[in-house]
């Protein structure tokens, strides 16, 4: 597995990833913000064809948008993040598509208000 912006700590074993992440980073393109980033902590796989993925994730959700989950990238300006994101105090399942532009969507998951790590 190659990094595109290694996290703070990588604690690898099998099939189990644990990491800490550098504060303020993220994936985000040119929405009403007005701003671009390119700085989250994505581990990858060059892949080609057809794919089925699937992610177990467990996180110390604290900060407003902490997140975690799957991204598929063609570029850094056409991706598409899918995972669990912290806001407005709790868990959300949160997708984010970007065609140069990213458009960001999410529903609670009320049974996971009480984050654990």
């Amino acid at each position: 597995m190659d990094w595109h912006n290694p996290p703070a700590e990588l604690f690898t074993s099998g099939d189990i990833i644990r990491l800490t992440t550098r504060p303020q980073t993220d994936f985000w393109r040119k929405t009403h913000y007005g701003f671009i980033r390119d700085t989250g902590h994505l581990g990858y796989l060059l892949h080609a064809g057809d794919l089925t993925a699937s992610v177990r994730i467990r996180g110390n959700y604290q900060v407003l948008y902490d997140q975690a989950g799957l991204m598929i990238r063609a570029n850094e300006r056409t991706w598409l993040k899918a995972g669990i994101e912290y806001t407005d105090g709790v868990a959300h399942l949160s997708v984010v598509v970007t065609n140069d532009h990213s458009d960001w969507s999410v529903i609670p998951l009320p049974g996971l208000a009480a984050l654990e790590s």
